[in-house]
């Protein structure tokens, strides 16, 4: 039977043991376990708090309202770790026995799990595209391993102007994009959802915050004779401390980047790549490329 997994706000597990009771104000799980999925006293869940723990769970009660409220886009749930009396106004607690606990980090001295923290991290620059097709790249980047999504602007963007309002709304819908597909497919970490930027404007930004000693630059480039991905990143790591360092991948929307943006990126450090022959949409390429890249690190990273 599937067990089901669920962030819940960060800091949430810091104190969580074996056989304590964890108590959430947090309507929209509330929600999602009672009305959604019919989940009762007894069933089993796992919760995380993007730290890196995993928390094996028992239900030990669900919210007996006939109706929950949840709450608004955005606001973080109240939480309460320690049994008591409901606070007035709220509905009842969801109440978890901790069955268990997991850490990805060895050092904190629980089982760890297997994790790809060992490899460097990866980023992209990932275009923003027609919104079903954008928010479909989210959902399979972040299955396949991308730790970081710098959502730009290119010069041949549709969409060119975004008010702060926009911003918000966009970002509120695209983090939760994320943690659904990060909770299917069972990552113990959300990839960090950065606000959007001019394409120009985060390249300068990433050559900026750090030292070029710590990032493998690459962006995709097609219709050329650029080195494959696994080749590019092997030249790339044959000459850097590879585990300390970031990849930074950039592409262009529909139509591509123009020609003052490829040369921005050159000039910047960022080194061509091709995914093949074949001409890729903008979506099918941050996948394609980030999959490769971040199994290929990983495997190199073992060694």
């Amino acid at each position: 039977m599937r067990q089901y997994r669920f962030f819940i706000e960060e800091g949430s597990l810091n104190e969580a043991e074996p056989g304590s009771i964890l108590a959430l104000h947090d309507p929209d799980l509330a929600h999602q376990l009672s009305k959604v999925l019919r989940l009762q006293a007894g069933d089993q869940v796992t919760l995380l708090d993007n730290s890196g723990r995993a928390c094996h769970c028992i239900i030990e009660s669900l919210p007996q309202r006939a109706s929950l409220q949840r709450k608004q886009a955005g606001a973080k749930p109240v939480r309460k770790q320690v049994e008591g009396a409901n606070r007035a106004g709220q509905p009842e607690p969801l109440r978890f026995r901790i069955a268990s606990v997991k850490d990805d980090c060895k050092a904190e001295g629980r089982l760890a799990e297997k994790t790809d923290l060992s490899r460097p991290k990866v980023l992209i620059l990932l275009p923003v595209i027609k919104p079903a097709r954008f928010e479909w790249a989210l959902e399979k980047l972040t299955e396949v391993g991308v730790d970081i999504v710098q959502p730009t602007i290119c010069n041949r963007s549709v969409h060119q102007d975004f008010n702060k309002a926009d911003n918000e709304s966009k970002f509120l819908r695209w983090h939760s994009i994320i943690k659904e597909a990060a909770e299917q497919c069972e990552r113990n970490r959300l990839p960090i959802l950065r606000p959007i930027k001019k394409m120009t404007q985060a390249i300068k930004d990433e050559s900026e915050s750090n030292s070029l000693d710590q990032l493998l630059l690459l962006h995709l480039s097609e219709r050329s004779n650029a080195p494959d991905m696994v080749t590019a990143l092997s030249a790339l790591c044959n000459s850097k401390t590879c585990k300390s360092a970031t990849l930074v991948v950039a592409l262009g929307p529909e139509g591509g980047l123009d020609s003052s943006e490829v040369a921005l990126l050159e000039m910047s450090g960022f080194s061509p790549v091709s995914l093949g022959q074949n001409i890729l949409r903008a979506e099918t390429a941050a996948i394609v490329a980030i999959a490769t890249a971040a199994q290929t690190l990983t495997k190199m990273s073992k060694y």
